[in-house]
């Protein structure tokens, strides 16, 4: 990996006193800030949303970034599939169990209340 010593940059949100990752943050913004965090072994990491939909839009924006490594994949790939085992046959299919489980296997995970 290549270590650069800059932070990511964050756009300020002009007249407003939160900068707009905090706000929205783009699939660039969370993408680039991951990948900071990886590169100055600042992993794992844990990111709080209070919005149900905020949760699973970021985790939504970071389904592309595989940040297991093969034997972790393997790991989180065996789980996944003990655990759908578990579930009956229309549930094991749900779109939401499905992208749960692929993040699961590329290091992602999510919880909301």
């Amino acid at each position: 990996k290549n270590k650069q010593s800059t932070t990511p940059s964050f756009r300020k949100n002009s007249g407003s006193k939160h900068s707009a990752w905090q706000q929205s943050g783009s699939r660039q913004d969370w993408t680039s800030l991951v990948k900071y965090l990886d590169r100055e072994g600042l992993m794992p990491t844990v990111v709080f949303s209070f919005s149900k939909k905020k949760c699973e839009e970021i985790a939504n924006m970071l389904r592309t970034l595989d940040l297991n490594t093969a034997s972790e994949r393997n790991t989180a790939h065996g789980f996944a599939i003990q655990t759908m085992e578990r579930l009956s046959p229309q549930d094991a299919t749900l779109p939401q169990v499905m992208t749960t489980c692929e993040m699961v296997k590329r290091g992602i995970g999510v919880h909301h209340g």
